[in-house]
């Protein structure tokens, strides 16, 4: 997170990100805080959590951020959906700011929708910003991901998965379920969550 508040500070805005993680290390999370931080009007670094932009955001409703995710039913990001992206891109900011379009899954385009979006980001729209998220870079594009500021979200140690997990829960949790979850913080949480730790 300090990086990406860091960039925010220092408007440094880059047109691609590719945020690199797994799941349960909550990269989601961070790409929230950002996506708030970044389009936020009272502040240049983080959510104020008061503004008209915030409260679209928390509702889910901002006009200027797309996400764009396979169908339902479909395994794959197709090129039709990668087209209307692009569109997106190009069009005019509703707020008279950053445009954003996400990609939770990005692994899963197809090849001619990743050799659609790389068209685009070989010359990315100004005040637009692609993020890309996925847990298997290498299944992407090598010229996609030379596009990209690449993100990578490293594993918290074993103790700081188990002190932020009992934090969250208000319980202690033992360092044999971090083990399980290979200290990965939302995946002890989950694992806790579901009582998973007295089968």
């Amino acid at each position: 997170m300090a990086k990406a508040q860091g960039n925010l500070e220092r408007q440094h805005i880059p047109g691609a990100m590719l945020i690199q993680a797994k799941i349960g290390l909550g990269p989601e999370a961070l790409v929230e805080r950002y996506v708030a931080g970044l389009m936020c009007q009272n502040d240049a670094s983080e959510p104020c959590g008061f503004c008209h932009a915030c409260s679209l955001i928390a509702s889910d409703s901002h006009p200027d951020v797309h996400f764009v995710e396979p169908e339902k039913d479909k395994k794959n990001l197709s090129v039709e959906q990668i087209r209307q992206a692009n569109k997106w891109a190009l069009e005019s900011s509703q707020f008279g700011g950053y445009r954003l379009i996400i990609l939770p899954q990005a692994e899963r385009m197809n090849v001619s929708a990743a050799n659609a979006l790389l068209k685009t980001l070989e010359e990315p729209p100004s005040n637009c910003v692609f993020i890309l998220m996925t847990e298997h870079a290498q299944r992407l594009l090598p010229t996609i991901r030379s596009r990209c500021e690449v993100w990578h979200l490293s594993a918290p140690s074993q103790a700081q998965s188990v002190d932020w997990v009992s934090a969250q829960l208000g319980k202690r949790i033992s360092l044999r379920i971090a083990y399980l979850c290979q200290s990965e913080p939302l995946a002890i949480k989950s694992f806790v969550e579901q009582g998973r730790e007295r089968s």
